[in-house]
């Protein structure tokens, strides 16, 4: 067990140096409120995410485990992305409100980062649950 777990130690330790390495590079080049909107930009992105869509990630993936009769991949597929879809626009809708009646950001931006978040997700995952990785994703 020791053995696999070491084998993956790249694939989380390299994200992390590399992040460590992006904080000096933005705290170089940004003044403290670029970087700060920066902050708030990339923490609502991730607070969406996991809010509305992290949810149908999850449970898409596990009924496609779960399935011991062998899904139809192409209707799957198909089924989350039209999922995914909806729940997308109705981010955008909700964030394109706000953004008119409370307070101003970009929403193309938020709401663009956070669709490709999650189908990127979502085929990471399929990968790894399909066992078609070979060492790292």
């Amino acid at each position: 067990m020791i053995k696999k777990i070491v084998k993956y130690i790249p694939s989380v330790l390299v994200p992390c140096i590399i992040n460590f390495l992006l904080v000096y590079l933005y705290t170089d080049m940004l003044t403290p409120g670029k970087y700060g909107v920066l902050n708030v930009y990339l923490n609502t992105i991730s607070f969406l995410y996991a809010l509305f869509l992290e949810c149908v990630n999850q449970t898409a993936l596990r009924f496609y485990s779960d399935s011991d009769k062998g899904v139809d991949k192409k209707q799957y597929f198909t089924m989350f992305i039209m999922t995914h879809s909806i729940i997308s626009i109705a981010i955008f809708v909700i964030a394109e409100l706000i953004n008119l009646f409370i307070f101003r950001f970009d929403v193309l931006v938020i709401v663009g980062a956070i669709v490709i978040n999650a189908f990127f997700q979502f085929v990471m995952n399929l990968y790894r649950l399909e066992e078609r990785t070979k060492k790292y994703t």
